[in-house]
């Protein structure tokens, strides 16, 4: 599947049995060893405060040296089990972490960590 990330990460959130599924480059290293706790933590508090489905959301990984665009999307198996795949087959190798964030900004279920 060489060229086709996203293709690929259509089959591994398909295939995935945790809860929540991050999309990393094979060069990341995670500086905060409480990630994950703080990661389902806000995915809590989301659901809490907009009255939606606990998972409905994505809370961002962002790189340190690009603080500001959601780099590394964190999904809960709610989406792949929604919509069927991370995401649209019309996705080919680029493009697939600002659209998660994007697509649940709309509903105000989302945060950058």
């Amino acid at each position: 599947m060489y060229g086709r990330m996203c293709k690929s990460w259509n089959y591994l959130g398909r295939q995935a049995r945790n809860d929540f599924n991050v999309l990393l480059g094979d060069d990341i290293v995670l500086k905060d060893r409480q990630w994950q706790e703080n990661v389902a933590m806000k995915f809590q508090q989301i659901a809490e405060a907009n009255g939606i489905p606990f998972g409905a959301a994505c809370v961002a990984l962002c790189d340190l040296s690009f603080a500001d665009f959601p780099t590394f999307p964190v999904i809960h198996r709610w989406h792949v089990n929604t919509f069927g795949n991370v995401l649209p087959r019309q996705f080919i190798n680029q493009g697939g972490d600002p659209y998660l964030f994007e697509l649940y900004s709309r509903f105000n279920a989302t945060f950058c960590y």
